[in-house]
């Protein structure tokens, strides 16, 4: 029981630490001030690489199309 228990806590800080900050890095090679970054707070690493995909199609399907974002 107390080996379960245990078991029991250890996973829960394992998933806890799976949250990070990651920083969402859009770029335009033909238009340099127009590049930001977005900080994707508490976020799983798979969670922020298709929020940082979701800018990368949002800004494909604005007038500017030469941007790409990545995750840093």
């Amino acid at each position: 029981m107390m080996r379960q228990i245990i078991f029991g806590i250890i996973a829960i800080c394992a998933f806890a630490s799976c949250n990070k900050d990651y920083t969402c890095s859009c770029t335009f090679p033909s238009k340099p001030e127009m590049n930001f970054e977005v900080k994707l707070s508490s976020m799983r690493h798979n969670d922020a690489k298709v929020a940082c995909t979701d800018y990368n199609y949002y800004i494909d399907t604005a007038s500017v199309r030469d941007g790409s974002c990545g995750l840093k």
